[in-house]
């Protein structure tokens, strides 16, 4: 749903000139999720070290291939998603008994969560309105939203949910890749879905509800019916692709 990597060779057949691995960008949104991040209290260093693993990542996936297009604003906001989902997977690990702000912890790891969720839509809008729509975006926000729903698991871990069955939610996805190493019938593709990314949508929401302070003694339910839906989603994706066999 995003664009094309850049080019990183400059005369390389097929380069674009000017074309360049956005580094600027890769800065901009790093220090932008973690000023975000020190605002609402989080620690320095768990954030620093987080978008620093989450930048690089980004990079080597970057020098990785060469492409001829430019990296693309609609990337541009999957990558400053990804880094804010690097600074909550740093409010992970932090124990919010042992800060003076622990409760503003907890409404900054939901305000954040909130905001990675809204820009999931800015960022496929933008692909679409831009003409930045690429196999590589596609990948980008996959792999994006896959990363997200886990931090997400350990921040409701942490912050609202008693047990470590909500860990099962983000685990989903990384299953069903496995499963379809073994079973290739399981990596074919799958057609474009509204139900698949209404079911996705919602249980992502419900998720990020769940950490609302305010909703803590309900957050168990909220991250229940989150997990039920994406079973029924992915039972479905399952039995569709067992079918056609």
């Amino acid at each position: 749903m995003h664009v094309g990597r850049t080019s990183i060779i400059a005369g390389r057949p097929g380069a674009r000139p000017g074309a360049r691995v956005p580094g600027a960008t890769v800065l901009v949104a790093g220090l932008a999720a973690l000023t975000l991040a020190r605002a609402g209290g989080l620690p320095w260093w768990p954030a620093t070290l987080f978008v620093a693993l989450a930048t690089l990542a980004v990079a080597v996936a970057f020098l990785a291939s060469v492409h001829d297009r430019p990296f693309g604003l609609a990337n541009g906001v999957t990558l400053f998603r990804l880094d804010l989902a690097a600074c909550l997977l740093a409010a992970a690990w932090v124990d919010p008994t042992t800060m003076p702000a622990g409760a503003r912890l907890a409404w900054t790891v939901f305000a954040m969560a909130a905001l990675a969720l809204t820009l999931d839509g800015l960022d496929g809008w933008l692909a679409r309105r831009r003409g930045e729509v690429s196999a590589f975006g596609a990948r980008f926000d996959m792999a994006s939203d896959t990363f997200f729903t886990i931090v997400l698991t350990l921040c409701a871990l942490r912050f609202a949910v008693p047990g470590a069955w909500v860990l099962a939610i983000g685990l989903l996805r990384p299953a069903f890749v496995l499963a379809g190493m073994v079973w290739p019938e399981l990596a074919a593709p799958l057609p474009a879905s509204p139900r698949r990314r209404a079911a996705c949508g919602t249980a992502l929401f419900l998720l990020v509800l769940a950490l609302a302070p305010s909703l803590t003694p309900v957050a168990a339910w909220l991250a229940a019916g989150s997990l039920l839906i994406l079973l029924l989603s992915f039972g479905r994706d399952i039995h569709h692709l067992l079918g056609r066999r």
